[in-house]
């Protein structure tokens, strides 16, 4: 099986495509989250800790 590629040539497009790819990203990380069997409060908590730790590789 064959797969090709066709990739954004222009800088517009490559940022469209990288904002699709993290939104895809954090709706599996979410989903990921949300089957997890533990109770809400640690769900919770390990959400503010990702955005924590985007924030700070952010600089944000």
């Amino acid at each position: 099986m064959g797969v090709i590629m066709h990739y954004p040539t222009t800088p517009e497009k490559q940022e469209e495509l990288s904002k699709k790819v993290a939104a895809v990203h954090a709706q599996t990380v979410m989903e990921q989250i949300k089957a997890m069997p533990c109770p809400v409060e640690q769900k919770a908590e390990l959400i503010e800790a990702i955005k924590r730790i985007h924030q700070q590789r952010d600089g944000a």
